[in-house]
């Protein structure tokens, strides 16, 4: 998760603020931002960083919802969009009001891949040829609307919804919330940690680790096992040749609509294969289009190391997908 100065400086501090830091971990400055790494040898089931009950609860999407303004949320028909909308300006206003200690503050001052997207120029040099286009366009007509409805700055409304997109969790032990200090365990396909809850009214959210893990070891949990570049770029921020094996691409040969699923070179995996039986007698045309694909799939160097990332295994899936259908 990329990270000013100011952002990442203010991020040293959340362990001690939020998350009641532990001796089991350490904070670690990288080039992106930061990140937790193991302090000393840990055994499985170390509890390495927790969130107390207040911190996650009045930060969590049932909070803004309940405290929101209804009427105004009530016109976000789609449950997730509207628990999204009322926690991003929930945190928008923990950060206005000023306090040093505040969360929102030790959060970046920007979210690169979602100002991007209110540049729809920007986005087709980027990203043209992946999902993230159509996607980023979206998002960015989707926060003008938001500024526009709630006479809100733009700018405001771009990091509230970067924040709560690359920050908040949800899953079985999360109810959609905002979860300070375990938030600063970066995803990996082989996590070693895992983010559990506590048993009671007010339980804590915690990370504990899953395997016996070293000293300086980073300290990493799951996003989701289906995590891709193209959604992990506009949802996190970063790209990895670790998701490649999750990429995919559609098709569509004289009506026959296909997607190809989870190829590239360096993770040759089963889904890839059956999505070329699939084609039958359609594998030509196939061949065709993605030969086409290829010659005019731009692959130019962008500024931003995530996004390189992102086009430059693109670009080698469509390689994977002609080099298979030959």
């Amino acid at each position: 998760m990329s990270a000013g100065a100011s952002g990442r400086l203010a991020r040293l501090a959340v362990c001690r603020a939020f998350a009641a830091a532990r001796a089991e971990a350490r904070v670690a400055e990288t080039e992106h931002g930061v990140s937790l790494v193991a302090a000393r040898d840990l055994p499985r089931n170390s509890r390495v960083v927790s969130t107390p009950f207040v911190s996650w609860a009045m930060r969590s999407a049932a909070f803004a919802l309940a405290n929101g303004p209804s009427e105004f949320l009530a016109a976000f028909g789609e449950r997730t969009t509207r628990e999204t909308v009322a926690l991003a300006m929930s945190l928008l206003n923990e950060r206005r009001n000023g306090e040093s200690d505040a969360y929102a503050r030790t959060l970046p001052d920007s979210f690169h891949f979602t100002d991007v997207c209110l540049n729809e120029t920007r986005v087709d040099a980027l990203f043209r040829g992946t999902e993230t286009a159509a996607r980023m366009k979206s998002r960015g007509a989707f926060i003008r609307s938001l500024a526009d409805a709630t006479r809100l700055p733009v700018e405001d409304v771009s990091w509230a919804i970067g924040a709560v997109s690359s920050h908040a969790m949800k899953n079985d032990v999360v109810p959609y919330a905002l979860v300070p200090g375990c938030d600063l365990l970066d995803h990996s396909s082989a996590a070693n940690c895992d983010v559990r809850r506590d048993a009671g009214s007010s339980p804590e959210i915690y990370c504990a680790t899953t395997r016996d893990v070293v000293a300086g070891e980073k300290l990493t949990i799951s996003y989701g096992s289906s995590l891709n570049n193209d959604r992990a770029f506009r949802m996190y921020g970063f790209a990895s040749p670790e998701l490649y094996a999750n990429d995919s691409r559609g098709v569509d040969i004289d009506g026959f609509a296909t997607r190809f699923r989870g190829v590239h070179p360096s993770a040759p995996n089963d889904a890839f294969e059956r999505s070329v039986r699939e084609l039958e007698n359609h594998r030509q045309k196939a061949l065709d289009a993605w030969t086409a694909d290829a010659e005019t799939f731009s692959r130019r160097v962008v500024d931003d190391a995530c996004a390189e990332t992102l086009r430059r295994g693109q670009a080698e899936i469509i390689d994977a997908y002609v080099s298979a259908l030959r």
